[in-house]
């Protein structure tokens, strides 16, 4: 004769005690758990989101004086004769045609100069991409180009420095002369930009950075 299971051992082997079942305790904690998960994955959705919101967002460029270029629009600032030898003046990373304004006058008065705004810079186009040191350098001849400079002396200051490099290297019929600033040997060659400049290049949380900035972390940053 077959014995069938007891009530008791069947309900627990093929019907498990539904969530109402459960001890409170064990519900609770699962409540949390779904909830802390839930909380995670939004923040690194946000966190996500607004990385490739930075990287992407683009901006027109605003000068009064500005050149149309393939790789986006360029505000250039001019002072002094123009049919002076022409001096061209990159600014580093940060910076502007304005980091410039305190020489100008005493430059203008031999000179033909010539400040550029990079890409992603002042008032200059920001695009979503063309920001490596040869595509800026290669964009920096081609706004000469088209104002009709056919020799300049270059100066360049820090990141402009390399910038300006890059010109020369790519552009001998073109650059004269090259001063540079502040400018290291090589791309590996600088000084430590402290935590909060560390911090701008950690991906996500970088952008979150950028995102919340504020005049003082810029200035802590530079």
């Amino acid at each position: 004769m077959t014995t069938s299971p007891a009530p008791g051992n069947q309900l627990d082997e093929a019907d498990p005690r539904s969530p109402d079942q459960q001890p409170r305790g064990s519900r609770a904690r699962r409540r949390r758990r779904i909830i802390a998960s839930t909380t995670l994955l939004t923040v690194v959705g946000l966190l996500l989101a607004n990385a490739a919101m930075v990287n992407w967002q683009t901006a027109p460029a605003t000068g009064d004086s500005t050149l149309h270029l393939d790789g986006g629009d360029i505000n250039v600032s001019q002072d002094g004769p123009r049919d002076a030898p022409a001096l061209v003046l990159i600014h580093g990373l940060g910076a502007s045609t304005e980091w410039w304004s305190p020489i100008v006058p005493t430059l203008a008065t031999s000179y033909r100069v010539i400040r550029i705004d990079l890409l992603g810079h002042g008032r200059s186009a920001k695009p979503a991409g063309g920001y490596a040191i040869s595509q800026q350098g290669r964009h920096v001849g081609q706004a000469l180009d088209q104002l009709g400079i056919e020799h300049a002396t270059v100066i360049g200051h820090s990141t402009g420095g390399y910038v300006a490099t890059a010109l020369a290297e790519h552009r001998s019929d073109l650059v004269t002369a090259l001063a540079l600033i502040n400018t290291g040997p090589r791309l590996d060659a600088f000084i430590s930009d402290g935590p909060v400049g560390k911090l701008v290049f950690v991906p996500v949380l970088g952008q979150l950075l950028w995102r919340l900035r504020t005049d003082g972390i810029l200035r802590r940053g530079l």
